[in-house]
């Protein structure tokens, strides 16, 4: 088996079958509730996702720069026992960027729509 199908194996070992991932999940709740909100709601989506992403990233900075300084100190033994809880964290920072992912796109959705709807109103 080749170390792509072997990575791609231990991806869907990982994943719960009939579950989205949440940047899916919060990009079709935002899709539905879109063309309902008000001009205020757009904009708040807009700013709120944007910096809700700024703040999630800053996280999972800290979170690599804490394990890159265990592996740096050799100190990795104490925290990641073995193979599983470091795939468990690796698993995790990749769900972590995959929402942050979502929140910049709804906030940009959201910038977009709102320009949509600042145009329509000028023209009416």
């Amino acid at each position: 088996m080749s170390d792509s199908a072997k990575n791609q194996q231990s991806l869907d070992a990982h994943e719960t079958p009939g579950i989205p991932k949440a940047s899916t999940a919060i990009a079709t709740l935002f899709e539905k509730a879109a063309d309902h909100l008000t001009a205020a709601e757009l904009n708040w989506f807009s700013s709120s996702m944007r910096d809700q992403a700024a703040l999630e990233l800053d996280n999972v900075s800290q979170a690599i720069e804490a394990a890159g300084c265990m592996v740096a100190s050799s100190d990795l033994s104490t925290c990641m026992q073995d193979e599983e809880t470091l795939s468990r964290f690796l698993f995790s920072v990749s769900s972590q960027l995959d929402t942050i992912t979502g929140f910049m796109k709804i906030g940009s959705e959201a910038s977009y729509r709102l320009k949509l709807k600042a145009e329509a109103k000028s023209q009416a």
